[in-house]
């Protein structure tokens, strides 16, 4: 990855991108370091090279940046919480199109950051696939730094347990903070598991996070309890501001809201919008 100044790193391709994310699975957390976007990056069929799965035919292009490791006893990649990215992710509003990322029922943390306790911001989704376990999110699967960012044709499906699903982040903990848009995002989390917490922008919002933002054209379809619009689950001190533009949620479960799921928070709901 090119260094342009003292800590400060430029990303302008597929290949680089995958070197920071390579970078964080060999244990650097990348504190006091800031990596640029100076260009947009679209992801090519021919770009499918990661078998998280063990289905052929059903490959990924891009490891998560946080939150996994390469076993070298197992010759496989996996989750590992203590591999989680510290530093600042400047996209500089460019695009990243056509990430696909599909792992087991058992593999979580999934995004285009896995795990992240830094700054992730300015970034644009589009077209981007995900499938995976828990704490699946287009932007960022477990954040408890700042996330902003915009998820545009979004698909995300998740299979075993299934909890903490959002359209540009799945889980907001400690002093999480979330802004962004999701448009066009479908979520889908059937099955046997026993997760909860699915919302269009944030699937879980706990401690004192905050989520701000505005959805269009969510689709949720759930058996699972806590989905919500906005946001699934609020718990803790944690606040939630947003609009709301058409969005269908099909769930069977429990705790099923137009904008939070199941609202826990001691502070109250304001600044909501609602648009038919």
């Amino acid at each position: 990855i090119p260094q342009i100044a003292t800590n400060v790193y430029s990303i302008s391709n597929v290949d680089q991108l995958r070197a920071l994310s390579k970078y964080v699975m060999e244990g650097n957390t990348c504190s006091e370091k800031t990596f640029n976007l100076i260009a947009d990056i679209n992801f090519t069929s021919s770009s499918l090279v990661y078998d998280l799965d063990g289905t052929t035919g059903n490959e990924s292009n891009f490891l998560p940046i946080g939150g996994w490791n390469y076993n070298n006893t197992t010759s496989a990649f996996e989750n590992a919480d203590n591999k989680t990215f510290f530093g600042i992710f400047d996209g500089l509003h460019h695009t990243i199109t056509g990430l696909v990322i599909k792992t087991t029922a058992t593999n979580n943390y999934v995004g285009l950051f896995g795990t992240t306790y830094g700054t992730v911001k300015d970034i644009n989704l589009e077209n981007v696939t995900i499938t995976g376990g828990a704490y699946l999110g287009g932007l960022v699967g477990l954040n408890g730094g700042t996330a902003t960012g915009t998820s545009n044709n979004v698909t995300i499906t998740g299979i075993g347990v299934s909890g903490n699903i959002g359209g540009l982040v799945g889980l907001n903990i400690t002093n999480g903070k979330a802004t962004g848009t999701s448009n066009n995002v479908t979520i889908t989390c059937t099955g046997t598991g026993t997760g909860s917490n699915i919302g269009g922008l944030v699937g879980g919002n706990l401690g004192i996070s905050t989520a701000t933002g505005t959805i269009s054209n969510i689709t949720i379809n759930s058996n699972r309890s806590n989905i919500g619009g906005l946001v699934g689950l609020n718990q803790g001190t944690s606040s939630a501001t947003g609009t709301i533009n058409n969005i269908t949620i099909t769930g069977t479960g429990n705790q099923i809201g137009g904008f939070i799921g199941n609202n826990g928070s001691s502070v109250a709901i304001s600044d909501l919008t609602v648009n038919k």
